[in-house]
């Protein structure tokens, strides 16, 4: 639970960073981010409820059929995203997030853990590289650093003090 919800807080950062390098209005950019951010939640809470279900009932006859479903779920969704101008990134994140949520989910999950660790390293990889260095995103280096900082040093006191073993 505590990686997805850092998962989920870096992906939302990266985002608004991102459109604070875009051309506009900041508000303009961070509220349109917004909007595709949200909708895109929708678009698969939707499918999640009424379509994953079925049609992972039919690929759970195989465990091969249940690893290339995933794969061409998240990598389906990103396709259609970047197409219509919105991060294909964040948006196979929130697809992984929907098929978590999948009775099959553990099926999943073992035949994914071979290519987990090399596929978040490239995600937030890509995700930084497209980032363009503007002065809005110079003159918010600082914070950045100041959060990376904070997370580094307060994540561990804080476990330890809400009584959270360290592994």
């Amino acid at each position: 639970g505590t990686l997805v919800l850092q998962d989920a807080a870096s992906v939302l950062g990266i985002a608004v960073l991102e459109a604070l390098g875009g051309d506009g209005g900041i508000a303009v950019s961070v509220l349109v981010l917004f909007g595709k951010l949200l909708a895109t939640m929708l678009v698969c809470f939707l499918l999640e409820r009424f379509v994953l279900n079925r049609m992972f009932a039919m690929f759970a006859r195989s465990l091969e059929l249940l690893y290339l479903g995933a794969l061409g779920y998240a990598t389906g969704l990103a396709a259609i995203a970047v197409t219509a101008g919105f991060s294909g990134e964040i948006t196979a994140f929130l697809a992984g997030v929907s098929l978590s949520r999948l009775p099959y989910k553990m099926h999943i999950e073992t035949k994914m853990e071979p290519i987990k660790s090399l596929g978040v390293a490239i995600f937030f990889i890509s995700l930084g590289l497209r980032l363009e260095l503007g002065s809005e995103m110079v003159d918010a280096l600082p914070i950045g650093f100041g959060l990376a900082l904070f997370t580094l040093f307060a994540t561990m006191p804080l476990f330890a003090a809400l009584g959270v073993p360290a592994g």
